[in-house]
């Protein structure tokens, strides 16, 4: 097709795909990106972001007691919380009867010697607690 001659239905469908193209490679890009900064500014990483795992912060409790009771670790990091008394256990995070889920968490049953596993996924201060023994708590507090 040359400039002075008259565009063909075939040459025009041909530009409007090809301009259909543009917009959905530059909407895929912008978007990919904006998906990017809220991570980067929010502090969150999901499991595609934390394929290797940081360092694992071992919680036990004992006595009624969570030991350490509070944790720093790094996003991607883990923590694990394992019961070693002989009262069954309703881990929960956040404040007593506000329970916020935390990496897909929102209660964990642990018997004895049970334990679970969190990825350590989003910025800031957070507390866990026994439900039915809210003085068997903790906090974790996770850095970039």
């Amino acid at each position: 097709m040359s400039f002075g001659s008259r565009a063909t239905l075939s040459d025009m469908k041909r530009i409007i795909l090809y301009s259909l193209g543009l917009i959905l490679l530059v909407a895929a890009v912008v978007y990919g990106s904006i998906g990017l900064y809220g991570q980067l500014k929010t502090g969150t990483a999901n499991a595609e972001t934390c394929k290797e795992k940081g360092t694992n912060h071992l919680v036990t409790i004992a006595n009624g007691t969570m030991s350490p009771t509070h944790v720093t670790g790094k996003l991607c990091d883990t923590m694990t919380v394992k019961n070693t008394d002989d009262v069954m256990r309703y881990i929960a995070f956040g404040k007593h009867d506000q329970h916020q889920p935390y990496d897909g968490v929102s209660e964990k049953t642990l018997s004895k010697d049970q334990e679970f596993t969190i990825t350590l996924n989003e910025l800031g201060d957070y507390k866990f607690h026994d439900h039915l023994h809210d003085e068997t708590a903790g906090t974790f507090t996770v850095q970039r």
